[in-house]
Order: structure tokens, then sequence, then C-alpha cells
């Protein structure tokens, strides 16, 4: 699966473009866990609700780094449905 991924300040976010009824949100938010692949490299992350008060960053980091892509696509991810299902991604700790 695809997702688009931003990131403002020191933190990534994601979110899901069909709101709460998405499996992924649903999987997600139930075990706060998952796998993020960039480039053949595969990294365990784990996942929460991030501060509603960050809504207007992430918008704008949406369109800043999609603004390429059809209007259509960004409307989706700063959508008052999409803005509710907002994910901060935290990096797992790592056993050593």
């Amino acid at each position: 699966m695809t997702i688009w991924i931003v990131r403002v300040g020191q933190d990534l976010y994601i979110r899901s473009a069909d709101g709460s009824r998405s499996a992924w949100f649903r999987g997600a938010l139930a075990s706060n866990q998952g796998r993020i692949t960039v480039d053949c490299i595969a990294k365990e992350v784990m996942l929460e609700l991030a501060n509603p008060k960050l809504n207007d960053e992430i918008d704008e980091a949406y369109r800043s780094k999609y603004r390429h892509h059809p209007a259509t696509y960004i409307n989706m991810m700063i959508s008052s449905e999409a803005r509710s299902t907002t994910v901060r991604v935290v990096p797992r700790p790592t056993n050593s």
C-alpha cells in the first residue's frame, strides 16, 4: 500500500484519505504499530494520534510536498475526515 507521508519539524505524519473507515487506519489504531518501507529499507514504527493543533501545519506540508499532484488528491488529504485520522510516526526502539 502507498501512503503519503509528510514532515513537520522533526516528526513524520500520515493520514487516511478514506478517513476512519479505512482498513489500514483501523488496524493502525488498534495495534499502534506498523512498518514503513522506503527504497527497500524497512523500519518498524509506532503510530500515535497526532495533536490536532498541528493540523494546519500538516495541511501545509501536504500542499507543499505534493503540489505537483492533482488538487483532487491533495484536497482528500487535507479534508476534515482525513485530518481526523492524522497519525504521528515514531521510530520503534530496537533491541540491542
